[in-house]
């Protein structure tokens, strides 16, 4: 079954009623509609586009400097700090179509640490605009995937859903991903399944261990993802320990040219050491199997694989981070051939 909706040079509205939330993201990362940012966002987001926006808001936040590349530096807003932060943003505006008093507004709260921007006054579709670019330009991808699930309380909830999906495929532009069953009860979403139905369902004890709460997005080269509260922690305190110097975050492997490159979360390159922070979404039966091919292309290629749990990392930092501390010692005492 194939519905389209063409919207004049815009995204698309795709539906996917055979994934989670947490799969398509998955999926969407994986290349689906070729290189691309990915962002997932709450299911109320869709209950107006105000309400989107803000949403999107907060990623592009969280994204800070990497679409202000100039600002890398500055770190507060003490002193001159604020000032430069607002004529770097000046000078992007003025090299750009995107309108400069937005940009200044996100530069500034970016600056400040808030997760909120106040833009009283400015058209949704030009703040839509900025936003998708920046997200774009933050990645360096051409395209923007937005994951969203439909909502199937009511005809008017899914009116309103389908409403804001469709105004933010034509004006960020994005490709917006709708999962849940209720998307077939969407007249302009083109329903698109996979050729062999995910398997979704996780281990009972995934219920003991909830995901880190949306917004997602995708993560960016040599950081930790901005929108993982666990990789900013673990992150934080591996910082402060000397014997941590070498790491790098959420880089790509490529194992040969048969094979897609792999997402590492952190690599000791010189120790080839890989360590990887696992949410629930990795005890799902696809997800798992998926893990082990990619840990026995790594192991092959001799690298180590450690891998942590979120729950693991949250409950006992300094005990993970020994353990990395441990294999990283023994590691660097062999000679080097």
């Amino acid at each position: 079954m194939t519905r389209e909706t063409e919207l004049p040079q815009a995204g698309r509205l795709i539906g996917r009623p055979d994934l989670t939330q947490a799969a398509a993201f998955e999926t969407a990362q994986q290349g689906a509609d070729g290189p691309a940012a990915v962002v997932a966002l709450p299911e109320d987001s869709l209950a107006d586009v105000g309400r989107a926006l803000t949403r999107l808001t907060k990623v592009v936040l969280a994204l800070y400097p990497a679409w202000l590349p100039e600002a890398k530096g500055i770190t507060g807003p003490a002193g001159a700090g604020q000032a430069a932060v607002v004529e770097i943003a000046r000078a992007m505006a003025r090299r750009s179509p995107l309108y400069g008093p937005v940009l200044e507004a996100l530069a500034v709260a970016a600056l400040r640490g808030e997760k909120t921007a106040r833009l009283p006054g400015v058209a949704q579709e030009t703040i839509a605009r900025v936003l998708g670019k920046l997200i774009r330009s933050a990645y360096g991808r051409p395209q923007l995937i937005l994951v969203l699930v439909a909502p199937g309380q009511t005809d008017t909830t899914m009116r309103a859903a389908e409403h804001t999906a469709l105004w933010l495929a034509q004006h960020l532009p994005a490709n917006v991903w709708l999962c849940g069953p209720s998307v077939a009860l969407m007249p302009h979403v083109s329903i698109q399944e996979s050729p062999v139905r995910a398997l979704e369902k996780a281990p009972e004890e995934q219920e003991t261990d909830e995901p880190e709460p949306l917004p997602w997005a995708s993560p960016l080269t040599g950081r930790p993802n901005p929108c993982s509260v666990i990789e900013q922690r673990l992150e934080a305190y591996l910082a402060a320990q000397s014997w941590s110097e070498g790491r790098t975050w959420n880089t790509s492997w490529h194992g040969g040219a048969t094979e897609n490159p792999i997402l590492i979360d952190i690599m000791w390159e010189d120790e080839q050491l890989v360590v990887e922070i696992d949410g629930p979404e990795h005890r799902a039966p696809l997800k798992f199997a998926t893990d082990r091919r990619r840990d026995r292309l790594l192991q092959l290629a001799g690298f180590a694989v450690l891998r942590f749990t979120n729950s693991e990392v949250e409950a006992d930092m300094a005990l993970v981070a020994s353990q990395i501390e441990r294999f990283l010692t023994q590691r660097r005492a062999v000679p080097k051939p």
